[in-house]
């Protein structure tokens, strides 16, 4: 499990666990707007991407604080930072 960070920016973030993996995603002050990074699910385990309370996720045409998104196996998505307390997603995702 991670949180985003500023030494995620710009990065493919290959997740490849056995077991399940969390990405929490908040809309901290040390990652600009215009900020992107892509995730790809390539092991067994599950992997989720989730905003905490105060940072939305706007995929699929729903903009939603505390969301929680199901990457497929070998799924990939692209992330962006809209606004200070948004993330735009894009791709293979379910939620």
């Amino acid at each position: 499990n991670t949180t985003l960070s500023a030494s995620h920016l710009g990065k493919f973030l290959n997740a490849s666990s056995a077991s399940a993996i969390t990405i929490t995603v908040t809309n901290s002050s040390d990652i600009p707007v215009g900020s992107e990074v892509e995730i790809y699910h390539h092991g067994a385990g599950a992997v989720y991407v989730q905003s905490d309370a105060s940072t939305s996720i706007s995929f699929d045409g729903k903009s939603t604080a505390s969301r929680k998104l199901t990457i497929p196996r070998y799924g990939a998505i692209g992330m962006k930072k809209v606004t200070a307390a948004t993330w735009k997603v894009s791709g293979e995702a379910e939620g």
